[in-house]
């Protein structure tokens, strides 16, 4: 496992992630605590597995892992700079929806259905464009590096 944060232009960021196998609690809670620490060492509120090296379906957003996470609900597009660890200095005014609904497994595979709103919204959805290979800098025509069509 990666103990350091993947930076930008890392192909590895551009990987669509897999779902994480749920009876391997072992793996999901170290991925899982390692998640949480580079976090906090990096200052951050949120980062994926896949930033740290692991194309898997987990993240760790708003003092909360979601494992196998599925976006069920979106509402009340809104635009908002958002920065990224693995992009350092870069801000990006991204389209996000303010009200969400997810499914996702907890840590100890338990199936959660939850709504969040506001900031929690943005850093889950920031965090699941991760999973899918998606950077803030897709939302941003002017960048160089820029994807078409997200």
């Amino acid at each position: 496992m990666n103990s350091k944060l993947i930076y930008y232009p890392n192909e590895i960021l551009r990987n669509k992630s897999r779902k994480v196998n749920l009876s391997n609690q072992d793996l999901i809670k170290k991925i899982s605590k390692r998640l949480i620490e580079i976090c906090n060492q990096e200052e951050g509120i949120g980062l994926s597995a896949v930033q740290i090296g692991l194309p898997l379906n987990i993240f760790y957003a708003v003092d909360e892992i979601f494992v196998n996470p599925e976006i069920i609900y979106k509402y009340n597009l809104y635009y908002w700079e958002e920065g990224c660890l693995s992009l350092p200095g870069v801000s990006v005014s991204v389209p996000r929806p303010e009200i969400i609904t997810v499914d996702y497994c907890s840590v100890d595979g338990k199936k959660l259905r939850k709504e969040f709103s506001g900031v929690k919204a943005r850093v889950i959805l920031h965090e699941f464009d991760h999973l899918e290979g998606r950077l803030i800098i897709d939302y941003d025509t002017s960048l160089p590096g820029r994807r078409p069509s997200v």
